[in-house]
Formats: structure tokens, sequence, C-alpha cells
């Protein structure tokens, strides 16, 4: 058959070879045929200068239109170039509220999907509508049906319109409130929120916002709890060690609350892998009057003790040494005992006078301070006159670690006209982190007799005279 073959090759009626050799003369019939068949396959090819035009599809065997112009109407096909630079869908809308763009080529119809990137020149001070081409105005509407509100466009900020049919639908505005039927199910997905935007609550006022950094790698973890444990705040990320900053606003503090039935508590707990014990800080119950602790600017060159003056302000005073603990222990009861102690030259030994007021104390720090204060009425039972001594003794150690006479300084001294109040200072190193007892005796020169807390035959004062002795820690 003459003609293309619909596989792009063109075939005539006559073959002149073909006609020779089959004695066939040069025919006037036979040559207008051919002469046809080439008419019609010009004719079924498209000419350059576009005075026909194709009557199907026309394949392009993966080969594309070079060098071809830039569409200027809605039956032209566009170019990579318009297309990359959205030259069809990237206008500038002129007015407020009542917004009007100019697309070119322009649109003949509006219709469902279509779409604009629109940077409106000035933002919306209510409901707004845009009109595209005079076709008409259409609202301008949030979510699905939502009239604007004033500030929803902002001036120079490009937005993505789209025609449902009815209203053009303005992406990346939020309806101010939208109330939900159920629960909220993310499905594993994160909620991406703008920066500066966030949660609200029913009434629209900020409750939680957030503010985007553009490098984050750290962030906040909340973790909630079952029975009997409080849920966590952590934070964590690409970090290794990762703080949590909390920052107030201007001067305001930080506040935290106590409840009905006790007050705030704040604790640091130890390593997990110790254990769970901590270190409370915590609030009076009933605080008279507000008042707040200002601590120093720097830390003392050397340990020194603090003091807190009436303005809440915390400084460091010349104490060098803190008092780690305190023990003291006071007698009442007035007893007696006769066993002597040499009043000479010798160190007395814890088999001499009789054992009258004991203190234990367990030390924190082998190398810090013990301090003794003792104050000991004594009086002699026969009212002998003669001189006698207390002594000190730690332990099972046979001598005495402190020593002095009973009553006045002097080699006549004695509690003859006692009870006469007898004073006690010494200080030691502790060497230790044990529990050690010390241990105050006393004795006259002879056997007569002592009493604590009385004298001659009986006690005075009613069992109101005390005997002690204190015993501190102190840091070196």
């Amino acid at each position: 058959m003459a003609g293309w073959n619909g596989s792009g090759v063109f075939s005539k009626t006559y073959s002149w070879v073909q006609d020779q050799l089959n004695g066939i003369l040069i025919r006037a019939d036979r040559h207008d045929q051919n002469d046809t068949d080439f008419t019609n396959g010009i004719n079924n090819c498209l000419t350059k200068d576009g005075q026909n035009s194709a009557i199907a599809d026309l394949p392009m065997g993966t080969f594309k239109h070079t060098g071809v112009g830039k569409a200027t109407a809605l039956n032209q096909y566009a170019t990579a170039e318009q297309v990359i630079d959205n030259e069809f869908t990237y206008y500038t809308a002129s007015g407020t509220d009542t917004y009007t763009l100019a697309p070119n080529p322009a649109v003949t119809s509006y219709a469902a999907g279509q779409g604009f990137k629109v940077n409106f020149t000035n933002g919306n001070t209510g409901a707004a509508t845009i009109n595209i081409n005079t076709l008409g105005a259409k609202a301008l509407v949030k979510g699905a049906s939502t009239a604007l509100v004033s500030g929803d466009l902002v001036a120079g900020k490009i937005y993505e319109i789209v025609y449902d049919g009815t209203r053009f639908q303005v992406k990346d505005v939020a309806v101010s409130l939208t109330i939900l039927t159920g629960n909220l199910d993310a499905n594993g997905f994160n909620i991406g929120f703008d920066t500066n935007t966030g949660i609200t609550d029913d009434s629209g006022n900020e409750q939680l916002f957030f503010v985007k950094t553009a490098s984050a790698v750290n962030e906040f973890r909340m973790t909630n709890a079952a029975t009997g444990t409080g849920p966590i705040l952590s934070a964590t990320g690409g970090d290794t060690d990762v703080p949590i900053n909390l920052q107030v606003k201007a001067n305001a503090a930080y506040n935290f609350l106590g409840t009905a039935s006790t007050a705030a508590e704040a604790r640091l707990f130890e390593d997990t892998d110790n254990g769970s014990n901590y270190t409370g800080i915590k609030g009076a119950a009933n605080i008279g009057t507000s008042h707040t602790l200002t601590l120093p600017a720097a830390l003392p060159a050397s340990k020194k003790a603090v003091q807190v003056d009436n303005a809440g302000a915390v400084t460091y005073d010349g104490i060098s040494s803190l008092v780690v603990q305190q023990v003291t222990s006071v007698v009442t009861a007035s007893t007696t005992g006769t066993t002597a102690i040499p009043y000479d030259d010798s160190i007395p030994l814890n088999t001499e006078g009789d054992e009258y007021i004991t203190v234990t104390i367990t030390p924190t720090n082998a190398s810090n301070i013990l301090e003794f204060f003792g104050n000991v009425f004594f009086g002699e039972v026969a009212n002998s006159d003669v001189p006698g001594t207390m002594a000190l003794f730690q332990d099972s150690t046979a001598n005495a670690i402190w020593a002095g006479p009973l009553g006045n300084a002097g080699a006549t001294a004695s509690p003859a006209q006692g009870p006469m109040a007898s004073t006690l200072y010494f200080r030691m190193t502790a060497g230790t982190t044990s529990a050690t007892t010390f241990k105050l005796r006393a004795g006259l020169v002879n056997t007569t007799g002592l009493r604590i807390n009385g004298s001659v035959a009986s006690r005075i004062y009613g069992g109101v005279a005390a005997s002690y002795l204190i015993v501190k820690e102190m840091t070196q």
C-alpha cells in the first residue's frame, strides 16, 4: 500500500525499475499515480513554517524539542526555565484585604485545585478576598472555611493559595482554634511548630511556645511515671553532657511552691550507681517574713566560716575552723568517790581517782580538732582541806591526756569551802574516725572523799547544779 506505513517508512504504488523488468513502458497513468502517492505523503508531514498542524499524537522517540520559546498563552507548553522560575505560579498581589492578582498568561476561569504562590504587598486587617485576572473576587480563608483575621497575612511573606471550587484556602495560616472530637494521635510522627508558636488554651492564650535553633542537636524529653514515682524532665541529644538551662524573664525569681501540707524542698541525689540517697534543702513550714540569702561574689582565699546578717547577706567571718559536731554530757546527780590522785609531778593514771563524767564522739575526719570544755562542781566529804586533782582520759589509755587542780591553782588548793567550780579546756587532733570515749576522773590527795554537785554529806541547790563536759569536732 502506497504512503507512510505507520513506522516511518514511505512507499509508492509503482516501481520504475520493476516496470522495466516486466517490459512495461513509461505510462502517464502510472506516473500520475506515483505523483499522487508523493503528494499524499508530503501532505502528511508537518511543515516547518506552521502551514499545517498535527492530526494525531506525535511520539518523539525520546527526543525533545530544542530552542523553543517561552509560552505566552495557556495552550502553549512551558519551557523548563519557566517551570523552575515558577513563572506561571508566583505572583505579587496588590491591595489590602481586597487583593488583585494578574497572572500571565491570563487565567480564563477558576478551577478546583488551581494554585498560586503569592507575595502579598500589604498585610490584611480583617477578612480578605482575591480577584484573579478580573474573574471575580473569591474569599481567602484559613483551614477549610475560616475567614482571615487581622494579621494573618504578613506583608512581604509568600503564601500558597489553592482554589477549592468556592474559595481560595491559604496554606501556612493556622486556624486560631480547632476543636478536636477525640484524642490526637501523632502515630509515631513529630508535630512541627514554627518558631515562637506552640500551644494555647481554649481562649487562645499562650501556654507553651517553642523557639527554633537552626543547628539544634539537644532537646528535652518528658517521661511519665507509674504509682510511687514522679515524672522526669530530662535533657538528651547529640552531646555527651547535656545540661538543663532555666531562665526567668527580667528580674523575676525561680519559685518552688509548697503544698497545703508541706513546705517546698529541693533534693540533690547521689550517683545512681551508689543508690538513691539525697541531700535536701527545705523551706520552713511557717515563714514569718519573706527573706533572701544573698551569696558573696567570690570565695575566700582560705577556709572561713560564714555568717548571715539581718538583711540576708552571707559573708565570711574571721573564724578559720568550723564546728562539725558537738557532744555534751551533763551530770546533775551528787555522788562521791574516795580514790586518791597524787598531787605531784607524775601524770595521773586511769586507776587513780574516781570517774564522774564520760562522753563518746565519732570524729568524721582524723585530721580534725577535738576541743574540750568542762565545768565541774566538787566539794570535800570530810572537809579535810587538802589538794585535789581532775584528769581527762581517752578509752583505755593509762596516762591522762590532760590534768588540772580542783578549785584555785596552788599547792594548798582544795574544795574545802566547796563546792568550787573547776574548769577544763583542752584541744587535740582527733586521730581516728572510730568512736572514742573520754572520761573525767577526780580525787583528793587522800581518801577522805570527794563529792560532785555537793559537799560534806549532801548535794546542794536541789539538783539544778549541773557539771558538764563538752567535746566539739572542728575543722583545721
